[in-house]
């Protein structure tokens, strides 16, 4: 495989790439996050955390979404991630924030 210079790259030679192989291996593939979120709010899911993870029982935090990337107040992600999750939320670090 040769490297890849941007995200858009990995998505189309790594990550539909093996998407394409599992799928033809029997394995079936979905969205945790119905396309009605996206349409509902604006924006892709990866821009409220603290909505999938509290909705759609998410299990990733993207960490450009707590860098400031989200559209979901930082310091609620913060407090639930506390509250659900401390083990995850000791790990995390601690952006900046505005």
């Amino acid at each position: 495989m040769e490297p890849c210079r941007n995200r858009g790259q990995v998505v189309l030679r790594c990550e539909s790439v093996l998407t394409q192989y599992l799928e033809g291996a029997g394995f079936v593939s979905d969205a945790l996050v119905p396309e009605s979120f996206q349409i509902e709010r604006q924006g892709t899911p990866i821009k409220f955390p603290l909505a999938t993870l509290r909705d759609y029982g998410d299990p990733l935090v993207k960490v450009k979404a707590l860098k400031g990337d989200s559209l979901d107040d930082l310091a609620e992600v913060d407090s639930y991630l506390e509250r659900e999750n401390p083990e995850l939320a000791s790990i995390l670090p601690r952006f900046p924030r505005d």
